[in-house]
């Protein structure tokens, strides 16, 4: 052969091989309907025959993903769809084993599926991973085809992201309805122009009805609210549009059914995509409880206030008390004999002297106030050195009427009228009848010096208590004269207090406290200035020694 010959068949050989390398890179790019496979034997080309334009422009077009695989997996064929949910060139997928899109943990499910295909028709949702690793959630259909005598997998993919989503919104909105439906507390959703668009059980609870396309404020009357700078609902709306959130404020409405509830409430606003105020959501929890318990948490704690003063007080007092008792029995010895001195040299000189001379009316009035002092130490020495209770059976209704005809000539002088209401049969008590004597007549004076201007005493006594031990004789004694002043109350059994500030030491009725107690009872007061006052004995009917 001669070397031009062979000149010319190299060149032409040349030829062809560029047309064959041109061809089968066609091929690879898809631009043709055949597939190079590299293999032991070289490259081994498939072809689609007979493939139609317009049912090649169908898979393309067609809003699942399909794909043809060769029976060692690769894809021989995918239409666009398929190559975008991989988030590949399409001349990249060609001649890729299609596992290699699936999400490692649905690998084996993936087999199973494509051994279930070369059977029949398969299906399953399986997890594909895109090349930039973002997860597409799919759902495959595998069946087996024939290329001419070659067998292949033919599978069509369904991207269910979009559907996931918006199961994923559905479900978050039926969460929504549900935490609504379901809420303890009011929680209402408002457009900007305040009317109410959603809202739970609760609010239609509150209001008696749907509140649905209400206005706010007219389900929501404010009575009050603990903020300066919100004085109605057009404030609170106001405030939330315009991005400032209300967070613990506390909040008085007016119920539709009447009266106020305190609330604890709290509002923000509600933005779409563009991030513009569309409305706002408030939520509302009812505290009247919690704050009646603030209330009487408060009032517990005035009272403990007051009764530690009163304890911080009766320290004082029994401070004094001790100095008292132990100056007591020299005071009465030393005033007493002077005073008794005194007292009979005025004796003495009042009888030599006739009544209407000038010292006559001097001489009555030292021994007036030389009487009064001896009856200051007698009071001091009996409050200082209490008499023992010396129990015996003891008649309340008789001692009553013997007690009252003492007064019988004030009652008449001060125009004060009497009422003596005793009930029939009460039991006898066992108690001091003289110290119980003392503790009446006690009360009787002071209610009279309470009437200088006349008025109206009431004493009775009944039996109270449905049992022999709590069975009490309840003796009271009102009057109608100024009354004590409400400030004055819990102190009045305290010793030295007294309302009058011009007469007495403050002893009398805290000595009739203490014999009371001594017999196993107690002493109540109840009065409104202007109306009068009522002291109420408890003496318990069983007797002391039981």
């Amino acid at each position: 052969m001669s070397k031009a010959r062979e000149l010319t068949e190299i060149g032409q050989l040349r030829e062809q091989l560029r047309e064959a390398q041109e061809t089968l890179e066609a091929i690879r790019r898809g631009e043709v309907d055949a597939l190079v496979v590299n293999g032991p034997q070289g490259d081994q080309v498939y072809t689609l025959r007979g493939a139609d334009y317009s049912a090649r422009m169908l898979l393309q077009e067609m809003s699942e993903g399909a794909a043809t695989l060769i029976p060692d997996g690769s894809i021989l064929y995918c239409n666009k769809r398929f190559a975008d949910m991989v988030r590949l060139p399409h001349e990249k997928v060609i001649g890729v084993p299609a596992r290699e899109f699936v999400a490692p943990a649905d690998r084996l499910e993936y087999d199973a599926l494509i051994r279930r295909g070369q059977n029949h028709l398969a299906k399953a949702e399986l997890l594909f991973c895109a090349s930039d690793g973002t997860p597409v959630p799919t759902y495959c259909s595998v069946n087996a085809i024939s290329i001419g005598d070659e067998p292949c997998l033919c599978m069509v993919v369904t991207d269910l992201a979009e559907q996931k989503r918006n199961e994923e919104v559905i479900a978050a909105a039926r969460l929504a309805s549900s935490i609504l439906e379901q809420a303890a507390e009011i929680i209402v959703v408002c457009d900007p122009a305040g009317t109410i668009i959603q809202a739970s059980r609760e609010a239609d609870e509150f209001w008696g009805k749907s509140v649905l396309g209400q206005s706010f404020g007219e389900v929501f009357p404010l009575a009050g609210i603990d903020a300066s700078d919100l004085q109605d609902t057009a404030d609170l709306l106001r405030g939330c549009l315009s991005g400032k959130p209300i967070r613990g404020v506390g909040v008085n409405f007016r119920r539709a059914s009447g009266g106020n509830v305190y609330m604890l409430m709290s509002a923000g606003p509600l933005y779409d995509k563009a991030g513009s105020a569309v409305g706002c959501v408030v939520t509302l929890s009812d505290i009247s409880e919690l704050k009646q318990a603030e209330e009487a948490l408060r009032e517990s704690e005035q009272k403990s206030r007051e009764q530690a003063q009163m304890l911080e007080q009766q320290l004082i007092a029994s401070g004094r008390l001790v100095s008292l008792g132990e100056i007591t029995a020299s005071m009465a010895h030393e005033f007493n004999n002077p005073l008794g001195i005194i007292m009979g040299f005025v004796e003495e000189m009042q009888s030599t002297m006739p009544s209407d001379a000038a010292d006559f009316q001097t001489l009555k009035i030292i021994d007036e106030e030389a009487k009064r002092c001896q009856k200051i130490i007698q009071g001091l020495m009996e409050f200082a050195r209490p008499t023992p209770v010396t129990a015996q059976t003891t008649d309340v209704a008789a001692l009553i009427t013997k007690t009252l005809k003492m007064i019988d000539a004030r009652l008449y002088k001060q125009k004060v009228g009497l009422t003596e209401a005793l009930a029939p049969h009460l039991p006898p008590i066992h108690a001091d009848a003289q110290q119980l004597e003392q503790v009446l007549v006690n009360l009787y004076l002071n209610a009279l010096d309470a009437m200088l201007g006349g008025g109206h005493l009431t004493v009775s006594a009944q039996l109270d208590g449905n049992d022999d031990f709590s069975k009490e004789v309840v003796i009271s004694v009102a009057d109608t004269g100024h009354g004590v002043p409400r400030e004055d109350l819990a102190k009045i059994f305290q010793p030295f207090f007294t309302a009058r500030k011009k007469a007495g030491m403050g002893l009398g009725l805290s000595i009739c406290e203490r014999i009371i107690k001594n017999h196993g009872g107690k002493i109540e007061v109840e009065s409104e200035q202007g109306q009068g006052t009522l002291f109420r004995i408890r003496l318990p009917v069983k007797s002391l020694s039981q």
